[in-house]
């Protein structure tokens, strides 16, 4: 099993390099015990060299789960193999623990990106924020124009994400509001119906069109790489 600290990320990575099973268990629970009685790291158990977790495996695992949350940290899974991915669904255990699709993805979860959002509708709003949370986003949903001046001024977004289908006007001057910002702009995410706001918003330093209809997963990723590219 290979541990490593990356201190700057305030996370440990514990890679499994064997089964998780009743011989092997103990070895991770004492990695893990040591790691969060510190209380001072977020800690990721790689499981992309696993075919098998028994019981003893589970409990670890659930136990540690447990002492995470009491100290304050995540405790996230990475790499599991499609039969690991059904054994934990079949159990409801993915309902349980932070699964997250490979190292990366959890890495860019606990950086904990915020898309400032602001679409027309109820359903709408459960849509995105569904989509986001599920790509490793935090949310915040903005349904005025005095909530999304107050959510862009507070320093910690780092997209601003617009379904113009209403609100046209004062979305717009949003976005004019978010190009004048002292801190300098975030950066901005328009989707439409439309194609011609398109030109409109380009004119206020837009990063990102999304012409509807689209697809989720392309949104996402684009989404990843603008953040990413920002932090460079």
């Amino acid at each position: 099993m290979e541990v490593r600290r990356l201190e700057e990320k305030e996370v440990a990575v514990a890679t499994l390099s064997e089964d998780l099973r009743f011989h092997t268990a103990q070895g991770l629970d004492e990695i893990c015990a040591d790691i969060l009685s510190k209380g001072d790291l977020h800690l990721i158990v790689d499981f992309q060299h696993v075919n098998h977790v028994d019981s003893t495996g589970i409990g670890v695992l659930v136990k540690h789960l447990h002492k995470a949350g009491e100290v304050g940290r995540r405790f996230i899974l990475t790499s599991l193999n499609s039969n690991l991915r059904r054994v934990f669904r079949v159990s409801n255990l993915h309902r349980v623990f932070d699964i997250y699709r490979d190292l990366d993805e959890a890495l860019f979860t606990l950086e904990e990106h915020k898309v400032l959002l602001w679409v027309p509708s109820e359903s709408e709003i459960e849509f995105y924020d569904e989509l986001l949370t599920a790509n490793g986003f935090v949310t915040e949903v903005v349904k005025d124009l005095k909530s999304a001046t107050a959510g862009l001024e507070s320093g910690d977004v780092s997209v601003l994400l617009l379904d113009v289908l209403e609100n046209e006007d004062a979305k717009y001057e949003l976005a004019r509001l978010n190009q004048t910002r002292r801190e300098g702009p975030v950066p901005l995410v328009v989707i439409s119906t439309y194609l011609e706001e398109e030109r409109a918003y380009g004119k206020l330093g837009m990063d990102l069109f999304v012409s509807k209809p689209f697809r989720v997963d392309d949104l996402a990723a684009s989404l990843k790489e603008i953040v990413q590219a920002r932090n460079q």
